[in-house]
């Protein structure tokens, strides 16, 4: 398996950030596999139009071209997150390199969209079940193929 992960949202203020991320498996490119579809979203709702990718803790993350960056790449072991440092992701928090972007922006991770709808510009997973698959997918990565990191390409119309 050659694993790549795609984030992909439509771009509009309409106050619905929801888009998906997909774990691709490339290994026979240009054949493309979907392994998986998550429900997901990046920034907080009201701050999904193009120029919010510039946007610090409101927009969706930004694309590779905008970051200055020819992919992103996640970590497949996870950083512990206490709700006492931050409430909105409470638990596993898998970083998104690399750290900050040409924009300004950083920080960015895939994590559980906890508690209120929207991220700092993280990805967020919607559902508990999709979560679990997530985590559990990247622990495989990791234990069983010895992968520390997967691609993750942003896509959005």
């Amino acid at each position: 398996m050659k694993p790549l992960l795609v984030f992909h949202a439509e771009l509009t203020n309409d106050g619905d950030p929801t888009g998906r991320l997909e774990f691709w498996d490339v290994a026979e490119w240009p054949e493309v596999r979907t392994v998986e579809r998550y429900t997901a979203l990046s920034g907080l709702p009201g701050w999904q139009d193009w120029q919010d990718q510039d946007t610090k803790a409101r927009g969706p993350i930004p694309r590779m071209d905008r970051a200055g960056v020819s992919c992103y790449k996640v970590s497949t072991v996870p950083q512990f997150v206490s709700a006492s440092e931050q409430p909105g992701i409470a638990g596993n928090f898998y970083e998104i390199l690399p750290s900050y972007v040409e924009n300004g922006r950083g920080l960015f991770g895939i994590h559980r969209d906890a508690n209120v709808l929207g991220t700092a510009g993280c990805v967020g997973v919607r559902t508990d079940e999709g979560w679990k698959d997530f985590q559990a997918r990247m622990c495989k990565l990791f234990e069983q193929h010895r992968i520390t990191q997967v691609p993750l390409m942003i896509a959005y119309s």
